[in-house]
């Protein structure tokens, strides 16, 4: 049977698709006769933006592939859950407090407080609460408000503005002389990729001698966040500060405020930095434990302790890749992503990093689409 190319169009010429553009199909070829296909005219993936670049990598040279504003960086509105069980027998007359911080410099940005009134029509710490936003205008503007679960009264708080990561700590009962603080739990990340992701990377090596041997047509390639996890050491030393024992297997981590009330310790927070089953020790100690859960300022370990009892000890993350996993590929790699549809698919690909593991210039043409 000869070869015959089939040209077809794609579905709908209004939208951008990642296909082969002539020949719809792939197999295996002897002479003119084919001996197995796969017919792909159906396959097409629906894209948004795209780019076409050139580079040349000397031998040994590594580079990432950068999107630029091609990456998709998933951003969703953040989200914090707050399950103090303190507020199970709140009081009424308690006065509570609201501090909303920035993530870019720790600015408190607003602070509010209310006191609940209980009543026939107010039984409860959630629904006094709940009424005092529905009248706060400004506290609107800022995130909004979701009931939890009426038996713990638990409620979460969700940034108004999709991609803005705010820091958040409630002082429940802040009139006494113990009151209770909590800076949330985060539950949906205001982004879902910190290193961006893209639908297509696509690349060609281009090599220019016909006459290198096959075994000599191949580089080699790693993912982009095992990479950075390499290079970047604050994945190593977290510096949130902790009062570790080696005893306990619960742990608290420390807030820093200056005289104006602004955040200092926004930067080593957990949330974005250590999570639960992560690996950790301190850096007074090489006792280490996974994490088992974390709920505000309190960090719960599988095992025991993993301090000395003195102050200002830094929480360290333990495990850190020292080696690059490089796959090898031939004259083409190809890589794709998925169409989203649901706030939670996470359907998208990382870039890569590409190296010359040759003793040639290899040329690459690369398309990326997002």
């Amino acid at each position: 049977m000869s070869i015959i190319p089939r040209l077809k169009c794609p579905p709908d010429y209004s939208i951008l698709s990642f296909r082969f553009v002539e020949c719809k199909k792939v197999g295996i070829v002897k002479g003119i006769s084919k001996e197995v296909d796969v017919d792909l005219k159906d396959f097409f993936i629906p894209v948004t933006e795209y780019s076409e670049r050139r580079f040349t990598l000397k031998p040994g040279q590594v580079q990432r592939i950068d999107a630029g504003n091609l990456f998709n960086f998933g951003e969703q509105n953040e989200s914090y859950s707050f399950k103090p069980d303190i507020l199970l027998n709140v009081a009424n007359g308690t006065t509570h407090v609201i501090e909303i911080y920035s993530s870019e410099d720790g600015e408190l940005l607003y602070t509010t407080s209310f006191t609940v009134v209980l009543s026939p029509t107010v039984p409860d710490f959630l629904t006094a609460f709940s009424n005092f936003y529905n009248l706060n205008t400004t506290l609107q503007s800022y995130v909004t408000f979701s009931s939890g679960d009426i038996a713990t009264q638990s409620f979460s708080l969700t940034a108004k503005t999709a991609g803005v990561k705010q820091l958040y700590r409630f002082i429940f009962n802040s009139a006494t002389i113990a009151p209770f603080y909590h800076p949330g739990n985060l539950t949906v990340p205001y982004r879902k990729w910190e290193n961006g992701r893209l639908k297509i990377v696509f690349a060609l090596a281009l090599y220019a001698d016909k006459f290198t041997p096959t075994n000599q047509k191949n580089f080699q390639w790693a993912f982009d966040d095992d990479y950075k996890k390499l290079i970047n050491p604050k994945t190593w030393n977290v510096k949130i500060n902790t009062n570790a024992d080696p005893l306990s297997t619960t742990i608290t981590w420390f807030d820093s405020f200056d005289a104006n009330g602004n955040l200092l310790s926004y930067k080593t927070r957990p949330a974005y930095n250590v999570f639960v089953n992560d690996l950790i020790r301190t850096d007074t100690s090489n006792a280490s434990s996974f994490i088992s859960s974390i709920d505000g300022y309190t960090i719960n370990l599988l095992t025991d302790g993993i301090g000395t009892n003195v102050s200002n000890q830094l929480i360290q993350k333990v495990y850190s890749p020292n080696t690059i996993t490089w796959r090898t590929s031939g004259e083409l790699l190809t890589l794709t992503g998925g169409e989203e549809v649901n706030s939670t698919d996470m359907l998208n690909i990382e870039t890569i990093w590409l190296k010359n593991n040759q003793t040639f210039d290899i040329e690459f043409e690369i398309i990326l689409a997002s």
